[in-house]
């Protein structure tokens, strides 16, 4: 889902304040718009921890975003390493193998 542009705040303001499957999507807009953190977890009720876990990951995402695996820094690969899922957008465009997904199987009982 793309995320909206230009959405007031108002719209935004509901849209986190209401529970549904889309708010994600809603919570990465009000963060680019600026929204204060703070203002989101009353909105939201999503514990300030979770936010500020966002916040480090779509910062992260971005700094990953501008660059590739040849021209990051060494400190730059170590910090998305320890975030973990910024890398996988760092493979290169010719690795397009499928990576197994943990989270798929299901156990049986």
């Amino acid at each position: 889902m793309a995320r909206p542009v230009g959405t007031p705040d108002s719209l935004l303001r509901e849209k986190l304040a209401t529970p549904r499957p889309d708010r994600i999507h809603w919570l990465l807009t009000a963060m680019d718009h600026g929204l204060p953190a703070q203002e989101i977890c009353e909105l939201t009720k999503i514990d300030p921890w979770f936010i500020q876990q966002i916040e480090e990951l779509t910062a992260m995402n971005r700094r990953a975003a501008a660059v590739t695996v040849e021209t990051a820094s060494k400190e730059l690969l170590r910090e998305a390493k320890r975030h973990g899922p910024a890398m996988n957008s760092w493979r290169k465009s010719g690795e397009r193998r499928p990576r197994p997904c943990v989270c798929s199987a299901r156990a049986t009982v």
